[in-house]
């Protein structure tokens, strides 16, 4: 779920729901207990952890709305 947040960052949660197949409420749920397990408390710093620990991997290309600094 977190690899698709990362891959379509222009959505919004309504989106990024409907995106997901699931109604805006279960993604909210879903994104709670992500926090609660990577003992963060939003979304920027759910998916910089996640990236840290290689859950997820963030596109390498230039156009990417993702920048990663060193």
């Amino acid at each position: 779920m977190l690899q698709s947040l990362i891959d379509r960052p222009e959505l919004n949660l309504t989106a990024r729901a409907r995106y997901l197949c699931m109604s805006p409420h279960t993604l909210d749920n879903h994104l709670r207990f992500i926090y609660e397990v990577l003992d963060v408390n939003n979304l920027n710093a759910a998916l910089i952890m996640a990236v840290r620990l290689g859950v997820v991997t963030v596109p390498e290309d230039e156009e990417s709305e993702w920048q990663v600094a060193a």
